[in-house]
């Protein structure tokens, strides 16, 4: 093998970067149709939520569909897709925020985020995917019917799609948002596609515990970037910031509430408990 026939690190992160960088902002669809993409995707999933298992029974399904083949590879790909996007938006945005600052990072203010970049092109990825998620509510129905899809997950669902769709219209500043979710997403999706394979992992707790800890990460973030603008008068950039950040500060409390709700309900409710104790 010639060794020497292999470029070196930095030439191929040069083309790397050269061919899939892309400005973090809107893409074309969002300029042309900003509002109508969003919300009648949302209007559709809603609509398929409540009335696909009225369909189903209806034409004599209502014992389900064996779509766990597909499940898993479904869900294997989305804990890869995530870990590809929670390294794409993470790699550039810990050596940004290394370079500027820690709240400096959440703030960009010289919108350094905003130029050309690889994280800009998996930032787009990032809101993209949050259309693709919603086939996992699909599948669940499919699979039964008769289980009613709980509140927090269609209601996480809608929200994240209208959310991550609007930051990205307005440019608010969410890089740590995208790391964070992505990173979480990956274990998650894993879990569910060993929960598939017919192997229960043993670190529910801990991935709950991951999933209520990014309620109060986008909390404090959220915080953080109201406190730079408005207290200290800094620029961080964002075309409608009221509404942005209001919508991320009642979002991220009802997701606070949602699953810490889960969480007690799951782990620490008196049937969960005799449960375990039987088990014993």
């Amino acid at each position: 093998m010639n060794f020497t026939s292999i470029p070196a690190l930095d030439s191929v992160l040069q083309q790397y970067h050269e061919r899939y960088a892309s400005v973090y902002g809107p893409w074309w669809v969002s300029l042309k149709y900003p509002h109508i993409l969003p919300w009648a995707t949302v209007a559709v999933y809603v609509s398929m939520v409540f009335g696909m298992p009225k369909l189903m029974k209806a034409v004599g399904l209502e014992k389900g569909i064996n779509v766990s083949p597909i499940m898993k590879v479904w869900n294997l790909f989305l804990s890869v897709w995530s870990a590809a996007m929670a390294l794409g938006t993470g790699i550039p945005y810990i050596i940004f925020m290394y370079q500027e600052g820690f709240f400096t990072g959440l703030c960009d203010e010289r919108k350094g985020l905003y130029e050309p970049s690889t994280m800009g092109m998996w930032a787009n990825m990032f809101v993209a995917s949050k259309y693709l998620e919603l086939f996992d509510t699909f599948l669940l129905i499919a699979k039964t019917p008769t289980r009613e899809v709980p509140f927090l997950h269609w209601y996480h669902h809608t929200t994240v799609l209208l959310f991550t769709w609007y930051a990205q219209l307005y440019s608010y500043t969410g890089a740590i948002f995208m790391v964070v979710n992505a990173t979480v997403h990956t274990f998650m999706y894993w879990y569910y596609f060993r929960m598939e394979c017919g192997h229960k992992p043993s670190w529910a707790f801990a991935l709950t515990i991951g999933q209520i800890s990014q309620m109060f990460v986008g909390i404090f973030v959220n915080g953080s970037w109201m406190f730079m603008r408005w207290y200290e008068g800094r620029n961080c950039p964002c075309t409608a910031p009221g509404i942005i950040t209001a919508a991320c500060a009642i979002m991220y409390a009802s997701y606070a509430f949602l699953f810490l709700q889960f969480f007690f309900k799951r782990y620490y409710s008196a049937p969960t408990v005799r449960t375990e104790k039987k088990k014993q």
